[in-house]
């Protein structure tokens, strides 16, 4: 089992497994001149600035502005995920990992408010992603 913290964006639900994350209300973002439409801006977390990804985009899902956002520290790094909702954290049940960005729907046993299933969503698929957006620009 791999525990995951279970989040909604853009009428999804997804999981993400084994993250150093934390889970704060959205802060300001400060947009960067012409910057690939993938980087919704910059923000500040705990005095460094964390680059907020436009996963929605990412995603082909419509965009909008969430009051969330999900940091994942990266060794000395960090980048942040919008969200519209975090519902807890649960074990997903095993399965295997693909190569893209979501996976298939799993199903989750835990009782509300966890949804009934999430998408378990792939870290390194989204950065390899976001890097192939960003060394366009």
């Amino acid at each position: 089992m791999a525990r995951a913290l279970v989040f909604g964006l853009a009428g999804l639900q997804l999981a993400l497994t084994e993250q150093d994350c934390e889970v704060m209300p959205r802060a300001p973002v400060t947009r960067l001149p012409q910057a690939d439409p993938l980087l919704l801006g910059l923000s500040a977390v705990h005095g460094r600035a964390v680059p907020l990804v436009n996963l929605a985009r990412l995603l082909d899902r419509p965009t909008a502005e969430a009051e969330l956002m999900i940091v994942i520290r990266l060794g000395q790094e960090s980048v942040a995920l919008p969200a519209d909702v975090v519902y807890g954290l649960t074990d997903l049940p095993p399965h295997t990992p693909g190569a893209g960005l979501l996976g298939d729907a799993l199903a989750l046993a835990a009782p509300e408010p966890l949804p009934a299933t999430a998408q378990p969503l792939s870290l390194q698929p989204l950065l390899g992603a976001l890097r192939a957006h960003l060394e366009r620009v």
